[in-house]
């Protein structure tokens, strides 16, 4: 793709970067390049979040699943984060032996096949 001159440059590369990271169109225009950067990160900040949902999302229907196809493991019963949080609490208190009984019982209720638990 050629383009004619500094504005048509401008507006066919960088504005569009500009608007996917969360800049108005009249901010770009009338800002210095270097004021993007806190946008830029913000946009990647935003992103890492969204990944990290949707890995979290990813256990909850692995969970879902194993829970259909074995009726021995059955579903979370409570938020994975929530769970995480009251095992930190409990784990503080606990013996390292303890303590992997407990992350070994966590990870079965999330519907993992044994053979991963034993790695």
């Amino acid at each position: 793709m050629k383009i004619k001159g500094l504005r048509s440059y401008f507006r066919e590369k960088w504005l569009p970067k500009a608007l996917m990271i969360g800049m108005r169109e009249e901010q770009f225009w009338e800002t210095n390049p270097r004021k993007m950067k806190p946008y830029s990160e913000a946009f990647k900040q935003k992103r890492m979040i969204q990944d990290e949902d949707d890995w979290k999302l990813g256990l909850y229907i692995k969970a879902a699943i194993g829970s259909a196809l074995d009726k021995r493991n059955k579903y979370l019963d409570k938020p994975i984060m929530q769970e995480a949080e009251d095992n930190r609490i409990i784990t503080d208190t606990l013996s390292e032996e303890e303590q992997e009984a407990a992350r070994r019982k966590m990870m079965m209720s999330m519907g993992l096949p044994k053979a991963l638990l034993d790695g």
